[in-house]
């Protein structure tokens, strides 16, 4: 342990990625970037949808992030983290009803 739970949830109770994913957010966007300007732009991303949706899946993301236009490692680590942190809190919050359900 590193102060986290399973859902990603750090131990004073903000949202935080992993270093571990952050990585592989790296990863994927340098593979994205075919002709290696520092962005992604709609073209790249259409040829990299099998990629994003790999990163979909190994987020747990529930929705689709859509990217429109030309799009930097920052903008698209922001926009990925803050659709994992809605995941992450909608997860908590239905294990919070469930709970409350069964009770």
């Amino acid at each position: 342990g590193n102060g986290e739970d399973a859902s990603g949830a750090a131990a004073d109770g903000s949202w935080e990625i992993t270093e571990e994913l952050r990585a592989k957010l790296r990863e994927v966007f340098d593979k994205m970037d075919l002709n290696k300007d520092g962005t992604v732009d709609k073209e790249e991303i259409s040829k990299a949808s099998g990629l994003l949706s790999e990163l979909h899946v190994g987020f747990g993301l529930r929705a689709e992030v859509v990217f429109e236009s030309a799009t930097t490692f920052d903008e698209f680590e922001a926009r990925l983290v803050r659709e994992w942190e809605v995941t992450c809190k909608e997860q908590a919050l239905a294990g919070v009803n469930v709970a409350r359900a069964v009770a």
